[in-house]
């Protein structure tokens, strides 16, 4: 709802588009995220500064792998990766961002090695960096270096609880602090087949759609 209502322009406008399409389609509205997410990608496109590049090639990279089984369809995908290099060495800003994007193509690619590069060029910008530090065991242990994926592993479990006040460790002990609930709830009652039944009749396109996802893959709809 937020990022309907707000309202920028040009680049930050382009950011909103963006990041709408992608929740609009994280939502199960997919056809109004693709949409959205294609208008974005229109602006990035027409924008000639590094980091608008950037974001374009992430779009576009996945569409061209996307089609790429087609004939007619040309594969810029490396272009579209030395974009995202390019915004990733230099983006003031959005580095993270493209740098993270760029290790996941190349590790779709089984390209580990360079995904490997990535992360420690990044773990040099912002040392011990929980994310980059699970990427490089991510990467070492396809690398089949076991041994050191290993050790970052156990070493990101410690940092984790010690960020997190040890919240694992008192659950496993059953000594976490326990918060009564309120009385503000309902219980949710025994599943029946007859609830799984689709009413056409009555029932809206939204209400259809959330019963059918609710009880995917137990216990099914019908009709």
């Amino acid at each position: 709802k937020l990022l309907n209502k707000c309202k920028s322009d040009g680049y930050w406008e382009a950011l909103r588009i963006f990041q709408l399409g992608y929740t609009q389609s994280e939502q199960g509205h997919s056809l109004k995220g693709a949409i959205n997410t294609k208008s974005a990608a229109k602006i990035f496109e027409k924008s000639n500064d590094r980091d608008s590049k950037a974001f374009y090639a992430i779009y576009a990279y996945y569409m061209n792998n996307a089609l790429s089984w087609l004939p007619f369809v040309n594969d810029n995908s490396n272009t579209y990766l030395q974009a995202l290099t390019q915004g990733a060495k230099n983006s003031k800003w959005f580095w993270p961002l493209f740098t993270t994007s760029l290790i996941w193509m190349h590790y779709d690619r089984e390209e580990y090695d360079k995904g490997l590069q990535l992360a420690n060029s990044a773990l040099k910008r912002v040392p011990n960096h929980p994310v980059f530090l699970q990427i490089k065991a991510d990467m070492l242990y396809r690398l089949k270096d076991f041994k050191q994926a290993a050790t970052i592993y156990e070493a990101s479990v410690k940092n984790y609880l010690e960020r997190t006040g040890k919240s694992l460790e008192q659950i496993e002990r059953g000594t976490a602090p326990r918060i009564k609930q309120d009385n503000n709830f309902s219980i949710a009652p025994m599943l029946e087949k007859s609830m799984a039944k689709i009413d056409w009749n009555e029932k809206t396109s939204t209400e259809i759609k959330n019963l059918v996802r609710g009880l995917d893959p137990i216990m099914g709809t019908y009709s």
